[in-house]
């Protein structure tokens, strides 16, 4: 199970000290996160969770799989609108 959420996190932190430090394999693990999110983004364009998420259960019901979060949405696309700023490439 994959955390859309979490992978984008792990990219903009290597970008980060990609910026910070110019360190290449930084630059490398971001790419590599840029290219996860465009292999599996779905159908619908965007990536989505898996898992039943039980959210408030006292005050609303579970969302049912598949689901989709804004913070996640939001995070895969600053990984790939900056992936597309350091490459040029329009793939991102």
């Amino acid at each position: 199970m994959y955390n859309p959420s979490t992978i984008s996190l792990y990219g903009l932190q290597n970008y980060s000290l990609y910026l910070l430090n110019n360190a290449k394999e930084c630059r490398e693990k971001f790419l590599l996160v840029a290219n996860w999110l465009v292999d599996y983004q779905d159908e619908l364009g965007g990536w989505a969770y898996t898992f039943d998420h039980p959210f408030l259960p006292h005050r609303v019901s579970t969302l049912r799989a598949p689901w989709y979060s804004a913070i996640g949405l939001g995070m895969a696309l600053s990984v790939l609108s900056r992936a597309t700023l350091l490459t040029d490439d329009q793939g991102f």
